[in-house]
């Protein structure tokens, strides 16, 4: 317990500034959740989004889950959640045509999301934000082709799934 403890303190120190509101983009890197990892016993591997031009690292305790017709037809990518289904992390994209990353933080702002922030996640671009309504994290990338490519998890009002959900967030970065 008390490691679990010391690992969410450090978690908060670390990550706070995922969710501060800040002039200059916050900068979130895969190092820091590589100490956060060492500490638990928390196992995972990287997974190429090809189509995307990412790559993520994702715990073992998560595995995927087929995703429908129609979930594939509006735009999901992937789905995948712990044995107990309680954890759900969804990627998915959908094209919009000059969609802008500033137009997607407006986006998030004026959809009453909260803390939107723009930060850098691995030298990618992002916004971040909170949907209290539907109990989500998001990271939303828009790349070059016109694509906003979201990463929603949940639920974040559950501090062990809300570090998991920084971890994976942090681990986003383009294909080497």
């Amino acid at each position: 317990m008390k490691k679990l403890i010391a690992l969410l303190a450090l978690v908060c120190v670390v990550l706070m500034p995922f969710s501060a509101m800040a002039e200059e983009k916050t900068a979130i890197e895969w190092a820091a959740s590589e100490m956060l990892i060492a500490d638990t016993d928390l196992t995972g591997d990287f997974y190429n989004i090809d189509e995307m031009g990412l790559k993520i690292w994702l715990p073992d305790e998560l595995n995927a889950v087929e995703v429908t017709e129609e979930e594939t037809a509006s735009g999901v990518y992937a789905k995948l959640t712990d044995k107990e289904q309680t954890c759900v992390l969804t990627i998915y994209a959908l094209h919009v045509d000059g969609m802008t990353l500033d137009q997607a933080y407006q986006n998030a702002v004026e959809g009453g999301m909260k803390e939107p922030e723009i930060v850098t996640i691995n030298g990618l671009d992002a916004v971040t934000y909170e949907a209290e309504e539907t109990n989500e994290g998001a990271i939303v990338l828009v790349d070059t082709n016109d694509n906003m490519i979201f990463f929603t998890f949940s639920p974040i009002n559950d501090e062990g799934a809300k570090m998991i959900f920084y971890i994976i967030a942090s681990s986003i970065m383009p294909l080497e």
